[in-house]
């Protein structure tokens, strides 16, 4: 699983600010796994 998106989309995915769906994001492989990851990894 990969996830591209510019610097700024991709910390507030991680950050759950934005939803891992729709432009600009773009999510290469396994998406239930990126939602696995985001639920269970905290930086707040």
């Amino acid at each position: 699983m990969a996830v591209r998106a510019p610097l700024t989309d991709l910390l507030l995915l991680v950050y759950k600010r934005r939803p891992a769906t729709g432009a600009p994001i773009e999510i290469l492989g396994d998406e239930q796994l990126l939602h696995f990851w985001l639920d269970r990894v905290s930086f707040e």
